[in-house]
């Protein structure tokens, strides 16, 4: 399957490429070898991927151009999206270093912490 570009999808491929890592740009760089006429398994080689991997992309490509690029849905259950507004994040936070602090008190407050505190402050002298 050949791969043919217009002006605008190199130049967008390019971008996607250019000085960037990660999965979109080697999808990029992938789709820019196969229109650059290089076969499935000279781009598996240069990209250290399979060539069902180069095969899957030009494929994707050429069914929905720059859109079959991008990363499909996962399969499996969503992650919950914890919304919070601006008012409830700062109460949360609020919250949760009052709990910090009560715990740090509650730890400090013990005679084995003391304890621990007083040799580590005279080893610091001894040394």
């Amino acid at each position: 399957m050949e791969v043919v570009l217009s002006q605008a999808e190199r130049r967008a491929l390019e971008r996607a490429v250019d000085g960037r890592s990660g999965r979109l740009a080697d999808r990029a760089g992938i789709v820019l070898a196969c229109a650059d006429g290089l076969s499935n398994a000279a781009v598996a080689q240069r990209f250290s991927v399979s060539v069902a991997t180069v095969r899957a992309w030009r494929s994707r490509f050429a069914a929905r151009r720059l859109a079959g690029l991008e990363d499909e849905p996962r399969a499996g259950r969503p992650k919950a999206d914890l919304v919070l507004t601006e008012a409830e994040r700062a109460e949360r936070v609020e919250a949760l270093t009052a709990e910090l602090a009560a715990a740090v008190q509650a730890l400090t407050d013990s005679a084995g912490w003391r304890s621990m505190l007083e040799v580590s402050a005279r080893f610091r002298r001894y040394s």
